[in-house]
């Protein structure tokens, strides 16, 4: 309650605008982004992009003629700039701001997402200025290795409330964007269980507003990162909302963006229904998926199986991850084959043979599985080697078939057991 009245306390002490210097997309077409994406339907595309088509999304008043309407627009922006230039926040909202950055980290949620929201409505009466301080802070605060999965997880409710009103600028896309894919697999290790649930949850809702709030051309630098990032989620996080939201996330950048690889053919096969199982997403949907690109999505799977999810501290994803590995790289390609004898076997290994230090490094907070040397690290570098032998057979390396058969004999001489 105190953080809801002290956000609209602070709403009467700022003009009642909103931010002439906030990021607006324009008009929009599910039609054209899916012509667009085929590469067919020219004509709709035009047809849209008119200029007669486009003065139809503009906003008019009754009675009003054109040449009013532009007179108009010319003096709000010139007041607009005025006000920016000339605008004094008073000291009351600054410490009401200062009051919700530190709400965003409460170990209640609610106070989090009342923050969070309120943060939005205050920012849209700011200046340019103003506003940019009040996300660097709120990227300092609540994106640190230091800092506890509430921080994270109100940090992304923030972001995501700013990128829904147009006030996270696509300038600030290059430092935002590898935060969130680092909160897409947020997890850290608390005793015999681990947090981090409502981080990813909140993580994908950031990409969704993503898609909701840029033009295609402004996410195309960062559309890969996102795209692996939330269908690691959708197929191999352990919580079936986090999967779901991955996928719903996923379907509003194919049809708001159409930049996705092969976006269609993902939304049809990780949809609401196929992701509900954890089984059959580990072990159909991954391998469907893989088999859309090879570069973009294969590798990337496979790469995260061997340095996430082999490590998790829950056996069941562990066996499921090392059941999943080894159906991503039947029949595998030249590049699979080299990134298996390369990079996947030897660091497979070295962490079954690493000794227990019982300490955890700023990654595996992040969701990269357990520190080295932990019985359930161990484990799962085991299950994944013993799935890439059954399955690879001959395309593994001499070098690597040597120390394959030469494991069990090491793990036993460093009494690994």
């Amino acid at each position: 309650l105190r953080v809801v009245v002290a956000g609209r306390a602070a709403l009467t002490a700022l003009p009642p605008r909103i931010a002439s210097w906030r990021y607006a997309r324009g008009a929009r077409s599910l039609l054209v982004n899916f012509a667009q994406s085929v590469g067919t339907d020219s004509a709709a595309i035009k047809m849209f992009t008119s200029d007669e088509c486009q003065a139809n999304f503009q906003p008019r008043s009754r009675g009003a003629t054109s040449q009013n309407q532009e007179a108009e627009a010319e003096q709000d922006d010139d007041d607009d700039e005025d006000e920016d230039e000339d605008e004094d926040v008073p000291e009351q909202v600054e410490e009401v701001i200062e009051l919700l950055l530190s709400s965003l980290t409460d170990s209640d949620t609610v106070v989090r997402w009342a923050a969070a929201k309120a943060v939005g409505r205050i920012t849209n009466r700011l200046s340019k200025d103003f506003g940019d301080q009040v996300l660097e802070n709120l990227l300092d605060r609540c994106f640190s290795f230091r800092e506890t999965d509430k921080a994270w997880h109100g940090g992304c409710l923030a972001l995501a409330e700013l990128t829904r009103r147009g006030l996270l600028l696509p300038e600030r896309l290059e430092t935002v964007v590898p935060l969130v894919c680092d909160a897409l697999h947020f997890e850290q290790v608390s005793g015999n269980h681990a947090v981090g649930q409502h981080v990813r949850d909140a993580a994908c809702y950031v990409c969704w507003a993503f898609a909701r709030a840029y033009a295609p051309d402004v996410l195309e630098p960062f559309v890969a990162r996102i795209a692996t990032a939330l269908i690691q989620v959708a197929v191999f996080d352990r919580e079936i909302n986090c999967r779901r939201a991955a996928a719903a996330a996923v379907q509003e950048h194919v049809g708001r963006q159409g930049t996705f690889p092969n976006g269609i053919d993902v939304v049809t096969v990780a949809d609401y229904w196929t992701l509900s199982s954890r089984r059959h997403a580990y072990t159909v949907v991954a391998a469907q998926i893989a088999s859309l690109g090879e570069q973009t999505y294969r590798l990337e799977l496979i790469n995260h199986l061997a340095t996430r999810k082999l490590s998790h501290q829950d056996v069941h994803i562990r066996e499921l991850a090392a059941e999943a590995l080894g159906s991503l790289c039947r029949e595998p390609t030249q590049k699979v084959i080299a990134q298996v004898n390369e990079k996947i076997i030897p660091d497979l290994i070295s962490k079954a043979l690493a000794s227990e230090t019982g300490e955890s490094t700023a990654a595996s907070k992040l969701g990269s599985g357990l520190a080295s040397g932990t019985v359930q690290s161990r484990h799962g570098a085991i299950l994944g080697v013993a799935a890439l032998t059954e399955v690879m057979q001959e395309h593994i390396s001499a070098d690597n078939q040597g120390t394959i058969r030469n494991l069990v004999p090491s793990l036993e001489k460093i009494r690994a057991y």
